[in-house]
Order: structure tokens, then sequence, then C-alpha cells
């Protein structure tokens, strides 16, 4: 199965929030996972150990954490050195989903995981500051793009989709927050259909660990609009994930 990676260089936009709410509802859903912490922020590692710590392990996942990358990266314990593409496609079997967590900045490791994307998934609050991140990760990926078309002789096209992110409310956004969503839509990038909101339960998966459907229902807002949200979220990038890519002779 494919590798879809999450990624944009600016911190605090719910990034590793987003990879772990997708990665943990498509295990529910009897899919074997393998989530790859590349962020040198070990947030998706910390949620993993918290995870073990607290009884709460999802069924269907396994986290390569970021102590782990860096191993591989640097070829530690006799091996040799391997690239994150290397590692991202070495867990990338037939019937596993693999998602990855990259670094918020434009290094070798974000570049290496966006080549072997089958999807990129950029989460961004609806503010100036996340569109500029968004400007940003759009230009890497337009490089890595024009790189592997002069590889393969026909112009490539990296699968990618904007995911909006800590909205306060579905039904009454902002005026600041409605000119952001407007100008994705209108720049003709892929949106993820389904918002995602700010909310306790997905708060509620750093301190506690696990996946929304086993988080104490005290102090974790509403569970099942959490879940409702976050399976239809999966459902929506899968759905993108699915949707095919045209390429076209240079």
């Amino acid at each position: 199965m494919p590798a879809v990676v999450f990624a944009i260089p600016k911190g605090g936009s719910g990034k590793t929030t987003s990879a772990i709410v997708f990665g943990t509802e498509v295990a529910r859903n009897g899919v074997p996972v393998v989530m790859i912490d590349a962020d040198p922020n070990q947030t998706l590692t910390a949620w993993w150990k918290q995870s073990k710590k607290s009884g709460k392990v999802p069924e269907n996942i396994t986290v390569v954490t970021s102590d782990e990358v860096k191993a591989r990266l640097r070829g530690e314990g006799g091996s040799q050195p391997e690239t994150a593409a290397q590692i991202i496609m070495s867990h990338n079997k037939k019937g596993t989903l693999v998602v990855v967590d990259v670094e918020g900045v434009a290094d070798l490791v974000m570049a290496d995981a966006i080549n072997v994307a089958n999807l990129i998934v950029i989460p961004m609050k609806p503010m100036k500051p996340d569109f500029d991140g968004l400007k940003r990760i759009l230009a890497r990926i337009r490089t890595s793009e024009d790189q592997l078309s002069q590889v393969i002789g026909r112009k490539h096209h990296i699968k990618h989709a904007v995911l909006i992110t800590q909205l306060r409310s579905q039904s009454i956004i902002g005026t600041g927050e409605r000119e952001i969503i407007d100008a994705v839509r209108e720049s003709g990038i892929k949106m993820i259909s389904t918002l995602m909101l700010l909310r306790s339960a997905y708060a509620g998966l750093h301190i506690e660990g696990g996946d929304i459907a086993t988080l104490n229902p005290q102090g974790n807002g509403n569970i099942k609009a959490a879940l409702d949200e976050a399976g239809q979220i999966a459902a929506d990038i899968m759905t993108v994930l699915k949707e095919p890519v045209v390429e076209t002779v240079q």
C-alpha cells in the first residue's frame, strides 16, 4: 500500500496530530499501519511511548521512532546508512499503509520523503503564517517534481492536498479564516473535504496516548463527534489517495 507524508514547514499547524488521527483511524478499520517519525521534535514518538505507558497501544499500528530513524540514517550498529526514502520504502509492503511525519524544514529527509510519497497531506490552520508555510512546501514539491521529471523523461506529478486544521467551529468561521480557506481553494490546490476542528479529544491523544476511541470520556470533550470527524477525515484522505495521477510526456 502507499505512503502518506504529512508535511508543512511551520510548527503548531497540527501536523503530527493529523498524522496520528489519520493513522489510528485507518488502523481501527483493520488496515496495518506503519508510522514513521522523521521529525526530530519526536512528537509522534512521544505519543507512542505514552500509548505504551498507559496500556493503550492501538491495534494494527507499528511505529518507527525518531531514534530508530536517526540510527538508520547514520548507519549505526554496523549497518549501512540508509536514506529516508529507503527507510520509507522498506516498510511499503502489500497491505500496509505507511504514514510519515517529517520535519517542517526543507532538508534532505523532507525531500526524500516527498520524492517517494503517494500523497502529501499539508495540514494548516486558516491563518496567514500557515498560508505562507503552504507556499514554501508547494515550492519544495515543485522542485521535486521537476527533478523526478528529468530522471524519468516525463512530467511527474506528486499528489498533494491541504487539510484545514484547528478551526473553532464548522458553522461559524471567522472572516480572516474564510479568506485563507477561499485563497487555498481559488489557488486550485486539492483540499480534504472535511475540516478539522480544534478539539479536546485531539489534544487528549498526546496526553493519554492510544486512539480517540480509547480516550477517557471525562475531560476530552465530545468523543463521538471527534470519532465521526476523524473517521470522515481518514476516509477523505483515502479517497484522494486513490484518485489517479495524470502524467504527460515532456
